[in-house]
């Protein structure tokens, strides 16, 4: 092999580190979906590889500038048939709660030590959508 190749091979072994590790980015999603962004505008690879995202864009390159969504969702509106991917967040909050353990003191008699031990509780947040029409971006909101 040329000079060439090994620094190509180099970037795979770098690629195929990075996604068994679960790191996705919108280049690694770009050479995931190699055919669908070469076929992209250069304004709109230019676009989906900082994560932003416009009307009339297809699906693969969504999911090129954002990722897989946490879930899409189907809707009939006005004989429309709509799409939204869903993207979102978890959240955890802590609830404080005292517990209380034993303590055997040296004069035989139990004491009831307060311990601090916040309960965690984790819920998913919706916080962004796109919606598509027909295969192509129509509009995004915050949720």
């Amino acid at each position: 092999m040329k000079g060439g190749s090994s620094v190509w091979l180099a970037g795979l072994g770098f690629a195929i580190l990075l996604l068994g590790t679960g790191c996705s980015t919108p280049e690694t999603r770009a050479r995931e979906k190699e055919v669908a962004f070469a076929n992209l505008a250069p304004a709109q690879q230019a676009l989906v590889l900082q994560g932003k995202i416009e009307e009339g864009l297809t699906p693969d390159a969504v999911y090129i500038a954002m990722g897989r969504p946490s879930r899409i969702t189907e809707a009939r509106l006005e004989r429309r048939s709509l799409t939204r991917w869903i993207y979102g967040r978890t959240q955890t909050d802590y609830l404080p709660n005292y517990r209380f353990r034993s303590v055997l003191l040296p004069n035989g008699q139990i004491y009831l030590a307060p311990v601090y031990q916040p309960d965690a509780i984790t819920t998913w947040i919706d916080t962004f959508a796109v919606i598509f029409e027909k295969g192509k971006v129509i509009g995004w909101e915050e949720l």
